[in-house]
């Protein structure tokens, strides 16, 4: 699978918003890119789950801390109104990949 490029989802979803204010957040953004089934303004399991479908990188090794993590960071920039943070949150995390060795 190829790991989605945020600038695609920015250019689907481009406006989101603050919990409770309209249509979409920037989680549920990639949620409904990736097709992962949510419900409006998706909590952190939700959000850190389609950040693992979207980019396996994060799930290896036990990333599913990190994905955790990078999904609160996404939800509390967004929450606050920084969605050019909540943006860059999510960017860095699909373009995570593995240290080699």
């Amino acid at each position: 699978m190829t790991v989605p490029k945020c600038e695609d989802i920015k250019a689907r979803y481009p406006k989101p918003v603050r919990t409770g204010y309209g249509d979409y957040c920037v989680g549920q953004a990639l949620c409904m890119y990736v097709g992962y089934p949510t419900q409006p303004f998706p909590g952190p399991s939700t959000i850190s789950s389609a950040l693992r479908q979207a980019n396996p990188n994060l799930g290896a090794m036990g990333g599913r801390r990190d994905s955790y993590e990078r999904a609160l960071t996404i939800i509390n920039n967004n929450d606050a109104g920084r969605f050019s943070k909540a943006w860059t949150a999510l960017c860095r995390a699909l373009d995570y990949r593995r240290p080699t060795a």
